[in-house]
């Protein structure tokens, strides 16, 4: 069989700028490792037992896919006793962890798209860089950050190879790495070639799924609050107190962070949620619906904006990671996929 250089290089060169940009992601990831004591705590959670597992916020219990896999990562480190753990092996640990994940995104993306996924690697860097970078927002680092990212690669993936059908097992699954997942429905709605009546069956049948899931994972490990785990207490404590926000409820809670979430969006900062993703998430909301396939993202992302606003505090921008997937999808479609099949057959004739 003859060589082919040309092909050789449409996965060879894509591949070595992931992983330089991996090494490079790495390095960045030491200025943020120790920047908050939840860091260290989340990642070693589950290195040390299931037991002080189930010690650790009850949010952050529904992730266990994430801190079982993070935990198991520790433990291939020396002095896995928490806070006694030497700093510079904590920011070595977190780094590769974080430069590993960021190529296997970018591994998913190369096989789909080849030489074009340069858009992806890079667009994907400067995203995940944008929140790894001193002085933009609020910086915290968790195991479940880029296995989520990772998780909605996955997405694109079978919704590029038009395997749709396994959408109802994958999003169960995906939503114990994160409970983020659950938005990846919307996709079954719009799903090719299937009638209205099977795209909301199946629809029903992934949330009960997920949302059952959920609640299992909650009782297993002694959630307080099965399947509604998130809470509002305790929450950035110093951002309310500077707010002077005293809520007398969740849903009062829920409220005030929605419009304190508003201010910030439309208040003059150098760290500007327009930048969110190193303004990925804003190009989505513009990009114009060219095909169908934008729509579903642009659904996507909107329903997960609207649960940013309820429930994060917006600024804290690597809860954005999962958006960074459908906005580069979502550009890729827009400017290098023709309109329909005959034009790109007329295209390839000229």
């Amino acid at each position: 069989m003859r060589f082919n250089y040309q092909k050789f290089l449409s996965y060879a060169i894509p591949l070595f700028l992931a992983a330089v940009a991996g090494v490079i992601l790495a390095v960045q990831i030491r200025q943020v490792a120790l920047s908050h004591s939840d860091n260290q705590g989340t990642f070693y959670s589950f290195a040390n037992g299931f037991t002080n597992y189930k010690q650790i916020r009850q949010e952050w219990r529904p992730r266990i896919a994430s801190t079982f896999l993070a935990g198991q990562y520790m433990n291939l480190f020396p002095e896995t006793s928490g806070n006694n753990t030497d700093p510079l092996l904590i920011q070595v640990a977190l780094g590769t962890w974080t430069g590993f994940w960021f190529f296997f995104c970018c591994l998913i993306m190369v096989l789909l798209f080849k030489e074009k996924s340069l858009l992806f690697i890079f667009g994907t860097f400067v995203g995940v860089l944008f929140a790894y970078t001193n002085g933009m927002g609020i910086m915290r680092l968790y195991p479940w950050d880029m296995l989520a990212l990772f998780v909605f690669c996955c997405f694109i993936a079978l919704i590029r190879t038009k395997h749709e059908a396994w959408l109802p097992v994958f999003i169960p699954l995906a939503m114990v790495f994160k409970e983020t997942a659950l938005v990846l429905v919307v996709a079954l709605l719009f799903w090719p070639g299937a009638s209205w009546k099977k795209r909301i069956f199946f629809t029903a049948i992934t949330l009960i799924a997920g949302l059952g899931l959920k609640s299992i994972v909650d009782l297993i490990t002694e959630n307080p609050a099965p399947l509604f785990s998130m809470t509002y207490r305790d929450y950035h404590t110093m951002d309310l107190m500077a707010r002077q926000i005293t809520p007398q409820s969740d849903s009062l809670f829920a409220i005030s962070l929605f419009k304190s979430n508003l201010q910030r969006i439309f208040s003059l900062r150098l760290d500007s949620p327009f930048f969110i993703d190193a303004g990925l998430l804003t190009v989505l909301y513009i990009l114009p619906i060219k095909k169908r396939a934008i729509a579903m993202l642009k659904s996507i992302a909107g329903l997960f904006l609207i649960g940013n606003m309820l429930f994060s505090v917006i600024i804290e921008y690597r809860i954005w990671f999962e958006v960074i997937p459908l906005a580069l999808y979502g550009l890729h479609i827009y400017f290098y996929e023709t309109e329909s099949a005959p034009a790109a057959l007329i295209a390839e004739k000229n």
